[in-house]
């Protein structure tokens, strides 16, 4: 960046994960400063810009300098002119407060209130999310994150070695089964949203770390039974989710946070649903291997 001053300040969050960004404005950033930010990213895997208050267009020109969009209509792939924001709210569409907590739209959202990869459920998973809050409660809805580089490192000698080659299947009916046992689900079939497998470990592809890569979609891994699976999987998310390695934010209107969902996993905290909590997400989609494609991608960017 040659002998270019830059107002970006990235200061890395004492005894946590990412780091917060200050000096930016996410709608008009050049290509210097935007390469700052992406650094941080990398680096950090979770990156939080206060006080942005983006519109769903600003949200979203951002997110696509990441790459792709992905699609946020479950129900088909096929792309025309499907919606590029998730809304995550207790807010029905016609505008009215879901106060009941048993809800099926809070049970829905629930879901969401355990350790997850965006899109870990799909053949090619999610490189990035943003969360952007637009109204948050007075109490609760924080966003936890854990960086699951730091705790591949943690790990002992022995266990990479078991780990090395495993790999989990991941479903999004398992998840949401788990979060609203009562509530009958769309197959995996209707969905589009067949079982994948996914490694346990991978290489973050930015910083060439070693990664986990679990969470609440991993139903079971490959040469294991349910039980062994879930001692071995609740027992590698149990441990990577635990200080030093989880940030903590707390919701302001107007914050923008980006993260990495090819070696973080988050979750929502529990909120008082009297209060609304209205959220704007966008994903940006995995890149494809060379000779792939990612069905799940925007073609239009």
């Amino acid at each position: 960046m040659g002998d270019r001053s830059s107002n970006v300040i990235v200061r890395p969050h004492t005894g946590a994960c990412g780091a917060t960004v200050t000096g930016v404005d996410l709608v008009d950033l050049d290509e210097a400063d935007f390469a700052v930010v992406l650094e941080a990213w990398h680096v950090h895997g979770v990156v939080v810009f206060s006080g942005q208050h983006l519109d769903e267009a600003a949200q979203v020109a951002f997110s696509r300098r990441l790459g792709a969009l992905e699609n946020t209509n479950l129900r088909e792939r096929d792309h025309g002119a499907r919606p590029t924001t998730l809304t995550l709210a207790n807010i029905n569409r016609r505008g009215e407060l879901v106060s009941d907590p048993e809800h099926k739209l809070n049970q829905f959202l629930r879901g969401n209130q355990d350790w997850h990869s965006d899109s870990s459920f799909k053949r090619i998973s999610a490189k990035a999310s943003m969360l952007a809050a637009l109204q948050v409660p007075e109490l609760g809805g924080e966003t936890e994150f854990t960086d699951l580089r730091a705790a591949y490192d943690a790990l002992d000698e022995a266990t990479r070695v078991r780990l090395d080659g495993l790999v989990a299947v991941h479903s999004a009916a398992y998840s949401q089964n788990q979060a609203m046992p009562a509530v009958p689900l769309r197959s995996e079939e209707e969905q589009n949203l067949p079982p994948v497998t996914q490694p346990l470990v991978r290489v973050h592809e930015p910083t060439g770390r070693r990664s986990l890569f679990i969470g609440r979609h991993a139903r079971v891994v490959v040469g294991l039974d349910e039980a062994e699976s879930r001692v071995l999987l609740d027992g590698l998310l149990d441990a990577a989710c635990r200080p030093p390695r989880v940030y903590t934010h707390r919701w302001r209107a107007g914050d923008a946070v980006l993260w990495d969902n090819r070696c973080m996993v988050h979750r929502g905290r529990a909120w008082d649903t009297s209060q609304a909590r209205v959220m704007r997400r966008t994903t940006v989609a995995g890149d494809a291997p060379d000779g792939d494609t990612n069905e799940w991608a925007m073609t239009d960017r």
